[in-house]
């Protein structure tokens, strides 16, 4: 291990970590390998390459397997120490695990598990597209241990660095490809913000981000005054404040009586707007026109508010949706490359972290199309 020179951090892609989970689910039916069977059930692709390709991932890839791991820190002790027959001190030939950890050339992961009867199914999908990137996560620290644990992750961070623009996924982790040389990478959560330096060192990033508790209850007594300060309840502008705080209040760490007093403000409201994004929801699966009538009937009791956005950005997914659609099936890539990279533009602006993923599906299937 003294021998292994230290490397960058890797960072998440999504591409690879859907391809993981899926070769993950292959290995809980036929055991363990890194060659899938077309013939068989679960088959996403022959080699790991090919299941990379066919997520839309189209760089360099290697994999780590493990079909019966004990739990996670089990397999990645496997991992890392290589176990098993063949080699010097218990340890397999070449520690080709170890070595695909520590490899140096690759510069994003994508750990996929899934439970195997009473233990773990794990593939780590490794890939490499010569780009840098900064990865971390960002969480409220509720135990106190300075350490991220299951449910801390907060999502919808905005992370912003050398002109992109990312979100933090509903886990708080997120990745952004950063440019060559000295920078700066700030993230973002409602009011409070902070920067940090990125090094001019090459090779990846790693930035975390504990948003202190304190600014969470800080924010929604903000809101929670607004809603206070509306003298005739009945009145617009207090509907107006509520529906802020119901919005407001989405993913906020709060004490129980806080919590109480927004739910209690906002039940009713909550229920409406959930119906009305359900029916909007269930008209982008069907024609233009319906959809249209659709968004404009259902955003309507929500204009002017901090609701309204949501519906906005529906139907922008829809327009980009049924363009993508329209594509020629002999589309040149060139035009497909145009596409995705204006699609995950849209993306990087989306606000709305459901329609976000939808833009970037997007742009994943025509990248797919390219080769």
């Amino acid at each position: 291990m003294a021998a292994i020179r230290p490397s960058a951090p890797l960072v998440f892609d999504l591409r690879l970590l859907d391809a993981a989970r899926k070769h993950s689910h292959y290995m809980t039916l036929h055991g363990l390998g890194h060659d899938e069977d077309p013939a068989k059930p679960g088959f996403t692709g022959r080699s790991p390459s090919d299941r990379a390709k066919a997520a839309g991932y189209n760089g360099g890839s290697g994999e780590n397997c493990f079909a019966q791991a004990p739990d996670p820190w089990g397999s990645h002790l496997g991992f890392i120490i290589d176990w098993g027959p063949g080699g010097t001190g218990g340890m397999q030939p070449g520690r080709g695990h170890r070595a695909n950890i520590t490899n140096a050339s690759y510069t994003l992961v994508g750990p996929g598990a899934l439970a195997n009867g009473g233990n773990l199914s794990v593939t780590h999908l490794f890939g490499s597209d010569r780009k840098r990137y900064a990865g971390g996560v960002v969480f409220i620290d509720k135990d106190r241990d300075a350490w991220y644990g299951l449910g801390e992750g907060r999502g919808g961070v905005t992370v912003e660095a050398g002109g992109q623009r990312v979100a933090t996924w509903g886990s708080g982790a997120y990745a952004i490809e950063i440019p060559a040389g000295a920078g700066t990478l700030t993230l973002r959560a409602g009011e409070v913000s902070v920067t940090r330096p990125i090094p001019a060192e090459p090779g990846n990033v790693k930035i975390d981000w504990i948003i202190p508790q304190e600014q969470d209850l800080a924010a929604a007594d903000k809101l929670l005054a607004a809603v206070d300060a509306a003298k005739d309840p009945a009145a617009p502008a207090a509907r107006k404040a509520r529906v802020a705080l119901l919005i407001g209040a989405e993913g906020l760490c709060l004490d129980d009586a806080r919590a109480a007093r927004v739910k209690e403000l906002t039940a009713e409201l909550g229920t409406a707007l959930a119906a009305d994004r359900a029916a909007v929801r269930e008209a982008l699966a069907g024609e233009p026109k319906a959809l249209k009538k659709a968004i404009d009937a259902h955003e309507k009791p929500w204009k002017g508010t901090a609701a309204a956005g949501w519906f906005a950005e529906a139907e922008l997914y829809a327009r980009a949706s049924a363009a993508s659609a329209a594509m020629p099936v002999n589309a040149s890539p060139t035009k497909l490359r145009g596409v995705a990279k204006e699609l995950r533009a849209m993306a990087t602006k989306s606000e709305v972290a459901e329609f976000r993923a939808k833009l970037e599906a997007l742009a994943r299937v025509a990248e797919a199309k390219v080769d």
